[in-house]
C-alpha cells in the first residue's frame, strides 16, 4: 500500500512528528494536536506500506496515479488562528478535476472533515460535491444530563455502526468535536451516526475507486486513536479503500493508565455537589499517633535555616504512613477531577499565639509543626518557593486579615469575595501547587475555599471557544502585592488561558484582572467565568488540615468572612510549590529559592495610564 497524505493545502496535522513539534511551539498545545505520525506506523506494521507526504500543490495527476488512496486531511486558510503545514486551504478546479478522475480509475480518497467546516476557510466541500456528501457547517454533539440541566457534548462516543467492510468489528468510536455529514445521493452510504441519527462517517464507490468522509479530523490523530475502536475503523478504512487486506494482526492493547476525554466527561456530569470522592482524605488515630512519633524536638529553625530544615522535612515525608505517601504520589502524578487535595487531620502545634492583624507582622510559635507537614507535602510535589514581592519572599507565608486590606484584591482581604484565579497568574514562573495549612479558623466559621477545576468544565465548551481560549488572547492583571496598586486589568503579559494537553489542559485564568483583547476572546472568557462558577466545590480548612491546590488544574476563591482583629481570626500559612525549581534559576535571587521577577515595565503603563485618566 502507498497513502498519498496531502501536506500542501495547509492541513492542521501531519504525518511528521518533527514539523508537529515545531508547530506546536507556535501554540500553546501539546505537539500530538498536530501529530498524525501514528499512521505511518501503523500502515508499515498492518500493511506493509508506505505514507509519501505530498508538500508541494497543486495536486496532479501523475502523482496522484502513484498512489493506492489519497488523504486528504482538514485544512484551514493562512488567515485562520490555527496553525497549519503551510500552502493554500483552496483545492483548485484542476486539482478536484484530477481527484474524481483518480478515484474513478481506482483510487481510494479519505476526505477528513472539522466542527463548523465553513469557518476554516477551506472549499473542501466542492471536493466531496462529486461523489454525492457534504461536511455540514454544525457541531456533532449528543445530549446529556447533568447536575444542572441538560447539556450537549461535543466529545462522545457512537455506537450506531451500520454494517459495512469498513466498520466490520468495530462496536464504539470517539468522536471528539467534529461536524456531521449531509447525503445528497443514493449511492452513499451512512456508516456511522450518533444516538440522534446524525451522519459521522459516510462511504461511497465511484468508478473502480471507493470514497470516505468522516466528519472528524481528531479521530485518527494521535490522542484519540487508542479510544474505544477508531483503531480499528482506521485499518478498516484503509483495507476497503485501498483494496487490500492487512497483513498482520492488530497486537493486543495495553492500558496506557491515563485518563481519557471520556474520564473527563464522565468526572463533569458527576452528581455530586461537594468534592469528588478521593478529594478528602482524614488521618486516621492510628497514622496520626505513627506521625507523632516520627517528630522529635526540632533544633533547626525553619525561618532561619530553611534549607536545612526542609531537607530533613523531605527525609521525613519518606516516612510517612504508606497510605498518605500514596496519596500525595498518586496526586503530584495525575491529578484528580477537583484539582485538589484536603488532608485533615494532621498532629498540631500544641500553642498557637494569637492571629497577627498587621501586614508585615510575624507571630512566632514555639513550636513548627505547620511548617513540618507543610515542607514533608512538598516534598512529594516539587520545591518551596517564594516570591520577592509577596511578603517579603518569605516561603512560609503567613494569612490573615487586616484592617487595611479587608476590600482589597490581596489575601489580606476578608469583607470581599476573592474571587476565582490561578495564583499569580501572570508569572512567568507561577507555583504548581499552593499548599495551605490551618493554624485557626474563623471565629464564626465561615470562611470557605471554593476551586473549580478545569477538568470538571472543558468538555462542555464549544470547540470553537477552546481554540479561542488556546490563543494568545488574554492580557492578565499584575497582582496588588506585586505593585499594581492602582488594581488595574489588563495591564500584565499577553497568554492563553488553555495550554497544554487539547483533551486535558491547564488553565490560567483570573477574574478580577484579565481581559480578552478580540471580542470572541471576551466572549470566551465570559463563557469561562460562567463554566467556573458552575462546577466549583468548597471545603473548609481547619486546624490541621491542609489543602492543595494543583494551580495549573483548578482556580481557587476564598469567601468572604467577619474579621474582628482581635487575636481569634483566621490565620492560614501559604506555600508555594515549583515542580523545577531550575527553570527560574536567572530571575531568583542568587543563592536562594526567592523569584524577583521584575514586572516594572507592565505597572508603569498602567500607572501612566491612571494618571492619564
Amino acid at each position: 500500500m502507498k497513502l498519498l497524505y496531502d501536506e500542501s493545502h495547509n492541513q492542521t496535522w501531519t504525518v511528521d512528528a518533527g514539523l508537529a513539534a515545531q508547530l506546536s511551539r507556535r501554540t500553546n498545545e501539546a505537539p500530538r494536536y498536530y501529530s498524525y505520525a501514528p499512521l505511518a506506523d501503523l500502515v508499515d506494521a498492518r500493511f506493509g506500506g508506505t505514507v509519501m507526504r505530498l508538500t508541494e500543490a497543486p495536486l496532479r495527476p501523475e502523482i496522484l496515479r502513484s498512489g493506492d488512496l489519497l488523504l486528504l486531511n482538514h485544512c484551514c486558510s493562512r488567515q485562520h488562528q490555527h496553525q497549519g503545514v503551510g500552502g493554500d486551504a483552496i483545492f483548485l478546479p484542476e486539482e478536484i478535476a484530477a481527484i474524481v478522475a483518480a478515484v474513478e480509475a481506482g483510487m481510494g480518497l479519505l476526505v477528513l472533515g472539522e466542527f463548523e467546516i465553513d469557518s476554516w476557510g477551506s472549499n473542501v466541500n466542492q471536493v466531496l460535491k462529486p461523489f454525492g456528501m457534504r461536511f455540514k457547517n454544525d457541531v456533532a454533539t449528543v445530549a446529556a444530563e447533568r447536575v444542572r440541566g441538560t447539556t450537549r457534548l461535543p466529545i462522545f462516543e457512537a455506537t450506531g455502526i451500520a454494517a459495512h467492510p469498513v466498520s466490520a468489528g468495530v462496536r464504539k468510536i470517539s468522536y471528539g468535536s467534529g461536524c456531521t455529514l449531509e447525503i445528497r445521493a443514493d449511492r452513499v452510504a451512512a456508516v456511522i451516526s450518533n444516538d440522534e441519527g446524525a451522519v459521522l462517517l459516510a462511504a461511497t464507490q465511484m468508478g473502480r475507486g471507493r470514497v470516505v468522509a468522516v466528519g472528524d479530523s481528531d479521530l485518527f490523530a494521535e490522542p484519540f486513536l487508542a479510544y474505544n475502536d477508531n483503531r480499528a475503523l482506521l485499518v478498516g478504512l484503509l483495507s476497503w479503500l485501498s483494496g487490500q487486506r492487512p497483513i498482520t494482526a492488530e497486537p493486543p492493547a495495553t492500558a496506557s493508565g491515563q485518563q481519557t476525554a471520556h474520564d473527563l466527561v464522565a468526572h463533569g456530569l458527576a452528581a455530586d455537589e461537594g468534592p469528588a470522592p478521593g478529594t478528602v482524605v482524614d488521618i486516621t488515630a492510628d497514622e496520626r499517633s505513627a506521625m507523632r512519633r516520627l517528630l522529635e524536638d526540632p533544633s533547626i529553625d525553619p525561618h532561619a535555616e530553611f534549607e536545612a530544615f526542609a531537607l530533613e522535612a523531605k527525609l521525613l515525608f519518606h516516612e510517612l504512613p504508606r497510605r498518605l505517601r500514596r496519596e500525595l504520589v498518586e496526586f503530584a502524578r495525575k491529578g484528580n477531577s477537583d484539582g485538589a487535595l484536603l488532608l485533615r487531620g494532621f498532629p498540631r502545634d500544641p500553642e498557637v499565639p494569637p492571629t497577627p492583624a498587621r501586614t508585615g507582622e510575624r507571630a512566632k510559635k514555639e513550636t513548627c509543626l505547620s511548617e513540618v507537614w507543610l515542607c514533608a507535602v512538598a516534598a512529594a510535589l516539587g520545591e518551596p518557593v517564594g516570591y520577592l514581592q509577596e511578603k517579603q519572599g518569605s516561603i512560609f507565608q503567613d494569612i490573615f486579615p487586616t484592617p487595611g486590606n479587608a476590600d482589597k484584591l490581596s489575601s489580606e482581604s476578608s469583607s470581599i469575595l476573592l474571587d476565582f484565579h490561578t495564583e499569580i497568574a501572570f508569572h512567568p514562573f507561577m507555583p504548581d501547587y499552593l499548599l495551605l495549612y490551618g493554624l485557626r479558623q474563623d471565629p464564626d466559621k465561615e470562611a470557605r475555599t471554593i476551586f473549580s477545576s478545569v477538568r470538571r468544565f472543558v468538555h462542555l465548551l464549544d470547540p470553537a471557544d477552546r481554540d479561542i481560549l488556546f490563543s494568545d488572547l488574554f492580557r492578565t492583571g499584575v497582582d496588588y502585592s506585586f505593585g499594581n496598586f492602582a488594581e488595574k486589568s489588563g495591564v500584565g503579559p499577553l497568554v492563553s488561558i488553555l495550554y497544554g494537553d487539547r483533551l486535558d489542559p491547564f488553565l490560567r485564568y483570573d477574574l478580577d484582572l484579565m481581559v480578552g483583547e478580540t471580542p470572541a476572546a471576551q466572549r470566551a472568557l465570559q463563557v469561562v467565568r460562567s463554566l467556573v462558577n458552575d462546577v466549583k466545590r468548597d471545603v473548609t480548612i481547619e486546624p490541621g488540615s491542609l489543602l492543595i491546590i494543583d494551580n495549573r488544574r483548578s482556580v481557587h476563591a476564598r469567601s468572604n468572612f467577619k474579621a474582628h482583629y482581635d487575636g481569634r481570626d483566621r490565620w492560614l500559612q501559604r506555600v508555594a510549590v515549583v515542580r523545577d525549581l531550575d527553570a527560574s534559576l536567572h530571575d531568583r535571587v542568587r543563592g536562594t529559592r526567592v523569584i524577583a521577577t521584575d514586572f516594572s515595565s507592565y505597572l508603569a503603563t498602567a500607572v501612566a495610564e491612571v494618571e492619564k485618566a
